[in-house]
């Protein structure tokens, strides 16, 4: 048995042989599509309910903290997906079809409030997900090439991200109208990433054995560095989602003087920074397969200091430019470590359940974070809120020290893991 009652019983399937060679293909395909509609619930969505529907600082808050609010749901949708004795892969296909139904809802939505609704549902269920993929690259990946396979399907995500961002800025600007064809077709291509998805390889979770979801919680009290490390992800997500979608408020909203166009907004908060992620994920993806974990991590926290501190501090569109591609740094560095780190401390076939603990965390500071850096904005300046933000990250990237001490240097990776 292991730990908290789950049975430990999987053969290991590495990235060479038929099924790994399977998910690897069609998981790269999947990711190809899902660039078309990853802005959906995201950019596009605060951009439509600050330009077209003129919404309210709470509405904004509301729309950028919904997948947040999804991950809130993570220990309980896993506990009931064990239960399901469903397969990891299914379940991600019929996440992907409801994803379709919301996005073609928002296309004919008339009014904010139903919007805010499906956009709000649609974000909160696409963050079920997480821990399924984790536990599909885990089951089909080896560890020493985990990062690597996965990096290269982000990244071919955001290749195809690229110009649909930059096309979207470009119908917006000619008219804000065009938002309803732009959800059309990233419904079309949901329902795409979700027959390839319905391919993909897997196994169903195992079911948990106590009656109550929120019982692999305990795992942070028992497990001394996973929680001291949940402690720095909460400190470090906090500083960091403060500002993170404040980057569309600083340069659309008039108080500040930029005003800057819907295609340059695309440009600077999806268009570079994909670029750059595109270029940098499979870098990243090798540095975490192959280098220490928490230096890596270090270098994630101190690329997200630069991109907040090059940004909130010029007012130039060509700065705000260059500001972004080290936002596009800091993003490839925050999603291979955000999406895979569990996988360095989480004994055999319970990453999701590691996952679930730390993606609920992640919703409780993504659902106040953004409000959070809202309300500051309203009481400090916009350059003192980045201000608090870097120092927020700094203080995490020191905490590190100590836990990787805790850890004597390093993390207990099983070698079949």
């Amino acid at each position: 048995m292991g730990c908290l009652g789950i049975h430990v019983s999987r053969k290991m399937i590495g990235p060479n042989d038929s099924i790994g060679r399977k998910t690897f293909r069609l998981d790269a395909m999947r990711s190809t599509v899902s660039g078309f509609f990853e802005m959906g619930w995201q950019a596009l969505a605060l951009l439509v309910v600050t330009r077209y529907f003129d919404g309210t600082a709470f509405q904004k808050g509301l729309i950028t903290s919904a997948f947040m609010a999804g991950l809130l749901l993570n220990p309980i949708s896993v506990f009931y997906f064990g239960r399901s004795r469903i397969k990891a892969a299914t379940l991600c296909g019929i996440i992907y079809f409801v994803n379709a139904v919301l996005l073609a809802l928002a296309a004919v939505s008339n009014h904010v409030g139903f919007f805010l609704l499906v956009g709000f549902f649609g974000a909160a269920v696409m963050a079920q997900q997480t821990p399924l993929f984790l536990q599909i690259y885990s089951n089909n990946f080896a560890s020493s090439k985990r990062g690597k396979l996965v990096s290269i399907s982000m990244a071919l995500g955001v290749l195809t991200s690229i110009p649909f961002a930059y096309y979207s800025g470009r119908l917006l600007d000619a008219d804000l109208g065009f938002y309803r064809a732009l959800y059309l077709a990233m419904a079309v291509a949901s329902g795409v990433a979700a027959w390839l998805t319905l391919k993909i390889p897997s196994i169903p979770l195992l079911r948990h054995t106590s009656s109550n979801p929120f019982a692999h919680f305990l795992v942070a009290w028992k497990d001394r560095v996973f929680g001291a490390m949940l402690l720095m992800w909460m400190v470090l997500g906090i500083g960091n989602l403060s500002v993170f979608h404040l980057r569309i408020e600083y340069m659309s909203a008039a108080e500040y003087g930029i005003m800057a166009s819907n295609r340059d907004v695309v440009i600077c908060i999806v268009a570079i920074p994909s670029v750059v992620r595109m270029a940098m994920t499979p870098l990243w993806g090798y540095v975490f397969d192959r280098f220490n974990f928490f230096a890596v991590r270090a270098a994630a926290n101190i690329s997200f200091v630069l991109s907040i501190a090059t940004f909130f501090y010029v007012e130039t569109i060509i700065a705000l430019y260059i500001a972004s591609a080290f936002f596009g740094i800091a993003l490839a560095g925050a999603r291979v470590n955000w999406s895979l780190w569990v996988t360095k401390f989480a004994p055999l076939d319970q990453e999701s359940n590691y996952m679930s603990v730390h993606g609920f965390l992640t919703g409780v500071r993504g659902v106040a974070a953004p409000f959070m850096g809202f309300y500051l904005i309203q009481v400090f300046s916009i350059q003192n809120t980045a201000a608090m933000s870097i120092g927020l990250i700094l203080l995490s990237t020191l905490a590190l020290i100590p836990i990787s001490r805790m850890a004597k240097g390093g993390v207990n990776e099983n070698s079949q893991h």
